[in-house]
């Protein structure tokens, strides 16, 4: 089946996508026709989601043990965001695209955070 949904790609364009821009297309915010496209778009809105929780969760005052857990998650997701921004920004080389002011805000709040 995936042959066959390669080979009607291939005839509706009349070449084969390169995987920088298959990349580029997935991380490029809304093709909800695209399910990798999609599903990259709802993951990185979940964890933009939990990031903003844990921020504020850490205001309360907790154990020293889920205040753990919560600097556990925000490096977690923090690195997620680095490596989204970086994939960016790579595949984005040469295809035109600018930096926008989330992308700005993306790298001022991993370079507070380190």
């Amino acid at each position: 089946m995936n042959k066959n949904r390669k080979t009607s790609h291939v005839r509706q364009t009349g070449k084969t996508p390169s995987i920088r821009k298959r990349i580029f297309d997935i991380i490029q915010v809304g093709n909800r026709n695209d399910f990798p496209s999609l599903f990259f778009d709802i993951c990185l809105v979940c964890v933009i989601v939990i990031n903003i929780l844990v921020l504020v969760l850490e205001t309360f005052d907790f154990n020293a043990g889920t205040m753990h857990v919560f600097w556990t998650v925000e490096i977690v997701t923090v690195v997620l965001f680095c490596v989204e921004y970086l994939l960016r920004m790579r595949m984005s080389n040469g295809i035109g695209h600018k930096l926008r002011m989330l992308d700005f805000i993306e790298f001022t709040r991993i370079r507070c955070l380190w």
